[in-house]
């Protein structure tokens, strides 16, 4: 089998990404969801989110996993994290690694997931794929299948003003708050015993009812990505027998989100 050339735009798809949550700071929040008292920070420390290959050389991407602590309870609460349960790479990783590998075999997975700029071996391909998580929505991207968390990643690394700083709420709600159960399942979330207040409870309904518009949002830049890509290749024909517009990507996304 004939391996399928990445497109740049793709692996700079991937790469913004994963980017995007460099640095980031995930917390349970100010307030304890038992006693409603302040939180005080208990302690923190960075995790490997993903390892990019730029010019062939790692580059490893962190998040950082603060833990609070309520004097009053005497409580230590964990945050949600972009992490699968018994993972050590961040979602969208998996995600990528889970896409691939149903059309694909895990060494050919992880070399695709290389030529994106992003490092896993064939054996973590592996592991991620048999393991029992929740289906993984994708969309084709010039020929690949490409997980929705990556695209909705990008989007938010695209669109926010300053690089590295986007909103940690925005960056689970991308990646399908993969540290629960099942992100759909609003009242297991009431009844559980979990360290998400009732204020973060109603973000979290908020941004799942949303789900739709977002994913149709979704679909429709990723088209606009690809008619985009056809017509500037059209502009290469000789004598300029065609003459196109290139769409303005940006201005699209931010007129529908």
């Amino acid at each position: 089998m004939r391996a399928h050339s990445i497109h740049p735009i793709l692996t700079g798809i991937v790469q913004t990404a994963l980017k995007a949550c460099e640095g980031i700071r995930f917390h349970p929040g100010m307030i304890c969801s038992t006693c409603g008292s302040p939180l005080s920070g208990y302690d923190e420390r960075k995790k490997r989110f993903a390892v990019l290959l730029e010019n062939d050389n790692p580059y490893p991407v962190y998040v950082i996993i603060q833990r609070s602590y309520c004097r009053e309870c005497r409580k230590i609460f964990s945050p949600l994290e972009p992490f699968y349960v018994g993972t050590r790479v961040g979602s969208p990783v998996v995600d990528l690694c889970r896409s691939l590998s149903t059309v694909m075999p895990y060494s050919r997975v992880s070399m695709y997931a290389n030529r994106m700029g992003v490092q896993v071996d064939r054996w973590s391909v592996r592991h991620y794929a048999q393991i029992q998580f929740r289906e993984v929505p994708a969309e084709e991207l010039f020929g690949i299948q490409i997980p929705v968390s990556i695209i909705a990643l990008s989007l938010i690394g695209g669109s926010v003003q300053e690089p590295g700083h986007p909103d940690m709420d925005d960056i689970l709600a991308a990646c399908r708050y993969p540290s629960l159960p099942d992100n759909t399942l609003i009242p297991f979330l009431e009844d559980a015993d979990t360290t998400i207040n009732k204020e973060e409870l109603q973000k979290i309904t908020d941004r799942l009812a949303s789900g739709f518009s977002r994913s149709l949002g979704i679909i429709i830049i990723c088209s606009c990505i690809l008619t985009n890509t056809f017509f500037s290749s059209i502009m290469y024909f000789p004598n300029g027998l065609i003459n196109s517009m290139a769409l303005d990507l940006d201005v699209m996304s931010m007129n529908f989100f």
